[in-house]
């Protein structure tokens, strides 16, 4: 999101992001923003959390009761229950 506010900021001021132009960019290119909805699910798959932090040890207490997705790289949930 921050990226987004970034781009649009450069975008009015006639800024440049990244090194470019942005008002070029917008008008020669086709950018796609999909923001994440699920980061601490991402951060477990991808093992972005030591094993020891609390929203592993949850995410992990979780999958117990479902043994068969495998953990931590089948998991697509949240690391809270709510």
């Amino acid at each position: 999101m921050k990226f987004i506010e970034d781009y649009a900021l450069s975008y009015t001021n006639n800024g440049r992001l990244f090194g470019y132009n942005v008002r070029t960019l917008f008008n020669s290119v086709s950018i796609y923003i999909m923001p994440m909805v699920n980061p601490d699910g991402v951060n477990i798959a991808t093992n972005a959390f030591p094993t020891t932090s609390p929203a592993y040890r949850m995410a992990r207490s979780i999958a117990n009761n479902y043994p068969a997705i495998s953990f931590p790289t089948g998991w697509k949930a949240n690391a809270r229950r709510s």
